[in-house]
């Protein structure tokens, strides 16, 4: 079972995501046969093909799919929420 594509119905070229430069857009074209077979991929979310391209580890590739949401909905903000062990109460 895989996940639903994102919603990331403006993105229409590789070099509009920030930090997808020449280079970067070329390799996964190649890789994965088009621009639109890349495009999928950074829509689907799939970081671990996305990092399989030469040149991408899978830090880069994460940025570049957060990238592309930003560019979608805007910039992603997550809050870590910290717990120490006093905060459980126990039984």
């Amino acid at each position: 079972m895989g996940l639903d594509p994102l919603n990331l119905d403006s993105l229409d070229s590789l070099r509009e995501i920030p930090g997808v430069g020449e280079k970067i857009a070329g390799r996964m074209e190649d890789f994965f046969g088009s621009e639109e077979g890349a495009l999928g991929r950074i829509r689907e979310g799939d970081v671990a093909s996305l990092s399989t391209v030469t040149g991408l580890t899978e830090a880069k590739a994460s940025r570049i799919v957060r990238s592309a949401i930003a560019e979608e909905y805007g910039p992603l903000t997550f809050s870590r929420r910290r717990w120490s062990r006093g905060s459980v109460k126990r039984s």
